[in-house]
C-alpha cells in the first residue's frame, strides 16, 4: 500500500543553475549526512532519512524529473523551568553548606553541569522535512512550516552538495495571486 505525501507549508526556491545531478547521484551526496538518533550528551542532530519513511531505504525517491528527499531533526527537550529549579536547588545547597554566594561566573558553570546531568534523560522531539527538485521546471520545494526550518534543510542539502544555487523568486504581489507559478501535479508516492 502507498501513501502519499503531501505538501502543506510551502517554501519555494529557484534554481539559478540547472540541477543536473541523477537520484543515484544525489543520493551517493547525501550520504555523507544520514540521521543519527541525539546521543547522551548532544542537544540535537540533523541528517538525511529515506525520502519515503521508515520502511524505505533510499534517501532519494526520483519520479517524472522530480527528486524527493527528507530531513530529520531530532532534539532534547529540556524545559527552562526544570533547569531553574535544578539550578536554585543547587546553589540553596552551596550556599547553605558553604556560608558564601555563589556569584554570576559558577551560576553560569553550574547551569552547564545540570544541562549536561539532564541531557542523557530528557525526552526526544523529530521533526521531519521533505522537499522535491523539480529538475524540468528548476523548482526546489520545501515542506516547512518556518523559513528557517526549509532553510536548515537547504543548508543541509548545500553541506552535501558543495553548494546549492537557489534564491526565493521575487514576489511584487502575494503568493495567492501567482496562479501562473506550474508547479508538479502529479502525485508524489
Amino acid at each position: 500500500m502507498t501513501h502519499a505525501i503531501r505538501f502543506k507549508n510551502l517554501v519555494i526556491y529557484r534554481f539559478t543553475q540547472p540541477f543536473e545531478l541523477t537520484g543515484e547521484q544525489l543520493e551517493e551526496q547525501l550520504q555523507q549526512k544520514t540521521f543519527r538518533a541525539c546521543g547522551s550528551q548532544d542537544v540535537s542532530t540533523y541528517g538525511w532519512v529515506p525520502a519515503l519513511g521508515k520502511t524505505a531505504t533510499a534517501l532519494v525517491h526520483e519520479v517524472n524529473g522530480c527528486l524527493l528527499v527528507c530531513a530529520a531533526k531530532e532534539e532534547k527537550l529540556l524545559p527552562a523551568s526544570v533547569i531553574t529549579d535544578a539550578l536554585e536547588e543547587k546553589i540553596d545547597a552551596i550556599e547553605q553548606e558553604q556560608d558564601r554566594t555563589v556569584f554570576s561566573k559558577e551560576r553560569r558553570a553550574l547551569k552547564d553541569d545540570i544541562i549536561m546531568e539532564l541531557l542523557p534523560k530528557a525526552f526526544t522531539k523529530t521533526v521531519f522535512t521533505r522537499a522535491y527538485v523539480d529538475q524540468r521546471n528548476g523548482w526546489l520545494i520545501v515542506n516547512a512550516s518556518s523559513f528557517n526550518q526549509a532553510e536548515q534543510l537547504t543548508s543541509c542539502l548545500r553541506e552535501c552538495l558543495g553548494s546549492l544555487p537557489i534564491i526565493n523568486p521575487p514576489l511584487t504581489n502575494a503568493p495567492v495571486s501567482y496562479t501562473h507559478l506550474t508547479l508538479p501535479t502529479k502525485r508524489i508516492v
